[in-house]
């Protein structure tokens, strides 16, 4: 029986639009490539994973910040009341409702504020959070919700998440303490949000 080649990933070069094989460092490709044609640089790109991460903690900083006090430097958990500095490890963006879904994952009304011991050790505190999520919104919206939540809209694309990374950042640095937040905005966006 004969041996099965391994396919090689080809890479397409911005610069003069043409394919190549990717060279590998190890057990993955190497990060930066270079163009046997133009001779450029290229950029592996980003995993959906990595990008899906990028914007969870662009989002999650929004949140973060959206839901803070008035100096901007702490935040009150949504479901116990107890006040956790934004920087922290104890602040966190809570899901109302359970899941990575693309209907809720980055839902502004469905993620607020909690504490790390709501969020995680009583797994969202869901007692205490159902009755925030009413009062705040009323219950045509936790319904709406709760039907985003089962709709299957399809995995990910890298555009989409690019986008994500884009509109956060603009509306965490619109955010009256988001100018704290500058410096590291401007990096999210120079590595994932091209």
């Amino acid at each position: 029986m004969a041996k099965r080649k391994k396919l090689r990933k080809k890479v397409l070069c911005p610069t003069c639009d043409k394919f190549f094989v990717a060279q590998r460092a190890g057990r993955g490709l190497r990060k930066v490539q270079r163009c046997p044609f133009c001779n450029q640089d290229v950029l592996k790109p980003q995993s959906i994973s990595e990008l899906k991460t990028a914007a969870w903690q662009m989002f999650a900083t929004y949140i973060k910040l959206r839901d803070s006090d008035d100096n901007g430097i702490s935040a009150v958990c949504c479901t116990c009341g107890q006040r956790v500095a934004i920087g922290s490890k104890q602040c966190q963006a809570g899901h109302f409702l359970h899941g990575r879904t693309k209907g809720v994952l980055f839902s502004e009304m469905g993620v607020h504020v909690q504490c790390d011991v709501c969020n995680v050790h009583k797994g969202g505190n869901p007692d205490a959070y159902w009755p925030f999520m009413v009062r705040a919104y009323g219950w045509k919206n936790v319904g709406k919700l709760l039907i985003d939540q089962k709709r299957d809209q399809g995995a990910w694309t890298r555009d989409e998440l690019q986008q994500i990374i884009r509109y956060y950042a603009s509306r965490i640095v619109a955010l009256p303490y988001g100018g704290l937040y500058e410096q590291r905005v401007e990096n999210a966006l120079l590595k994932w949000g091209k």
